[in-house]
């Protein structure tokens, strides 16, 4: 028979036929195992190459394990019946490689749902390490001592050499450990996807105790035993994948349920905003709208936002959603539009959303109307210069002094003071500096006073110029808001003539 002719054979044979003899169910018993540890393999790295999860990084290991046995074994049963290697041979490595892979398989895939669903992440911790371990150890001391016996004894079952036994028992006793776990686990009302995973470690543990029986009994019961172990071993490996796959469902639907009440969260809190809100993808085109957003342009869902709400062809000139999306950051910039007839104002700040590899999907749009602080700021400038106006004719000195600095003067202060405005607004110029010495109790009790939030008459002081010269003065203070804050406005009279003309008319009135 020529090599593809066996290979034909096999896949006969894999399909579940005889032809070419019964030899040839190996086809089946390895292949398809195999089958199932390789579709478990490829699921379980697509999730971790996704999401770069431990869980799916162990499981992966598991299912290559897992798979790289069944492999094994097909090789060594084809390799013998295609006469391409002896099995003597083969038994440099065979048996114990063979049993390290499976314990390996069935430690790996416990530790995962040790540590991941029933979070035993410290036993978790020392049962994989010791298990591992034990492995490592039983496979250096078995390796060459079967080979031995192999040569030794060829007319002697190879399953009767000690080691065989030895990876029996502590097979039966690493799979035992999740198995009563996990019964535990469903005696306190676990989820229903573990009576799977009970299931499928009780064929692993039977898979390997039931050899043990058989070893017991010289394997005479080999031919019996065998159909019963395999099949838990195929069906094992099968609700293992039934696991898996109830765990990405419930984990999907979580994932799903979750991603929905954040959606709505997110929804109803943009809603209950007072701010507009749009969010566009990279393309500009509208991805979501608020109800206050709706209410200003309307509803423009698919639509390019440019022209759905600026009627432009292209991009808008200084749009801050594309200097969002060039450098990430945070933008602002204020729109006016015309709104039944009227122009209003409008505040728009823009960021960007990311995924999570860090790249940006969209950008998010904040409108806020700005109408009435616009108004309100074009309001208080033509009140402010119309009190400019007045002050600089005033006949009066007029002053505002605010954090220990005077932030105004008018043209009159200059003119009598004999200070420039950039001396008087300067951050070291000394107000008191501008007060005799004899006045200077009067004025600052006045100004605590101010401080303290109390209006005070108007009082009489003595004004120091810049060249020395003492100008007998009123001064009416009163508190006001400049800027956002409390400041003390100052109206300053010059009464040096009227004191001087009252004196020389008492010294009239003497003569």
């Amino acid at each position: 028979m020529t090599f593809w002719q066996r290979v034909y054979d096999v896949l006969v044979g894999f399909g579940g036929g005889w032809h070419g003899g019964v030899r040839f169910l190996y086809a089946v018993r390895f292949l398809l195992p195999a089958v199932f540890w390789a579709t478990l393999l490829i699921s379980s790295y697509i999730n971790w190459a996704k999401n770069k999860g431990q869980r799916e990084y162990i499981l992966t290991l598991a299912f290559a394990a897992g798979l790289a046995r069944e492999l094994l074994m097909f090789f060594v049963y084809f390799a013998n019946e295609a006469g391409l290697i002896a099995l003597a041979k083969m038994h440099l490595f065979f048996p114990p490689l063979e049993h390290v892979l499976v314990l390996l398989s069935g430690l790996l895939i416990a530790y995962a749902f040790l540590r991941f669903v029933f979070e035993l992440d410290r036993f978790g911790y020392y049962y994989l390490r010791i298990g591992a371990f034990t492995a490592s150890v039983l496979y250096v001391i078995t390796a060459a001592g079967w080979y031995r016996f192999d040569l030794l004894y060829p007319d002697v079952k190879f399953g009767l050499y000690w080691g065989d036994l030895a990876f029996r028992v502590i097979g039966s006793i690493a799979m035992g450990i999740p198995l009563f776990i996990t019964y535990r686990y469903l005696k306190k009302g676990g989820r229903s996807s573990a009576k799977f995973l009970f299931m499928a470690f009780l064929f692993f543990f039977l898979d390997e105790f039931l050899m043990i029986i058989n070893i017991a009994y010289g394997e005479v019961y080999k031919d019996v035993f065998g159909v019963i172990r395999q099949n838990l071993h195929t069906w094992g490996v099968l609700l293992f994948a039934a696991v898996f796959y109830q765990e990405m469902k419930e984990r999907m639907e979580t994932a799903v349920g979750t991603a929905r009440a954040e959606k709505n969260k997110s929804e109803a809190l943009l809603a209950a905003m007072g701010d507009a809100i749009s969010i566009q993808d990279a393309d500009y085109k509208v991805l979501y709208q608020n109800q206050a957003h709706k209410d200003i342009v309307g509803s423009h869902p698919g639509e390019l936002c440019y022209q759905a709400y600026e009627n432009n062809s292209g991009r808008c000139d200084g749009c801050p959603l594309a200097e969002s999306f060039a450098d990430g950051q945070v933008h602002t910039a204020v729109r006016s539009v015309v709104l039944n007839g009227k122009t209003a104002y409008f505040e728009i700040k823009t960021s960007v959303l990311k995924d999570p590899a860090g790249n940006i999907t969209a950008g998010i749009e904040a409108v806020r109307d700005i109408t009435s602080r616009v108004r309100m700021a074009e309001a208080l400038k033509e009140s402010e210069e119309q009190f400019r106006s007045l002050a600089e004719q005033s006949p009066n000195m007029i002053f505002i002094y605010k954090r220990d600095r005077i932030v105004y003067a008018n043209e009159k202060c200059e003119k009598v003071t004999g200070y420039s405005r950039e001396e008087l607004y300067a951050s070291d110029f000394d107000f008191r500096s501008l007060i005799a010495p004899d006045s200077l109790k009067l004025v600052e009790k006045v100004f605590r006073k101010h401080l303290k939030g109390e209006e005070t008459a108007p009082y009489e002081y003595t004004l120091l110029t810049k060249d020395g010269k003492k100008l007998e003065s009123i001064n009416s203070t009163k508190l006001i808001s400049y800027n956002g804050e409390t400041a003390i406005l100052g109206i300053v009279t010059d009464i040096s003539k009227r004191i001087r003309a009252e004196r020389r008319c008492g010294k009239v009135r003497r003569c």
